[in-house]
């Protein structure tokens, strides 16, 4: 992290954060692990579960509770 972002975070100066780490991703659907806003949770995407954690948590499911794949992501209703 450069001196400027950290002393941006201290300040909590938004447009410099935004200036310096701004958010890459359209929207908090199609977002980035990588986006740099990420480190100040600027990011429009920040909340969303990544891939892995999306696997993560299907397979917990699939383990403790016999859900499939298929019906944790809920695909089952598009048949």
């Amino acid at each position: 992290m450069t001196p400027e972002l950290k002393q941006a975070l201290w300040d909590g100066d938004v447009d410099k954060l935004s200036e310096l780490a701004g958010c890459v991703c359209c929207c908090d659907e199609h977002t980035f692990e990588h986006c740099p806003a990420r480190i100040w949770y600027g990011c429009r995407g920040q909340y969303t579960m990544t891939r892995d954690e999306v696997a993560e948590w299907a397979e917990h499911y699939q383990k403790h509770h016999g859900l499939s794949r298929d019906q944790f992501l809920n695909y089952e209703s598009e048949k």
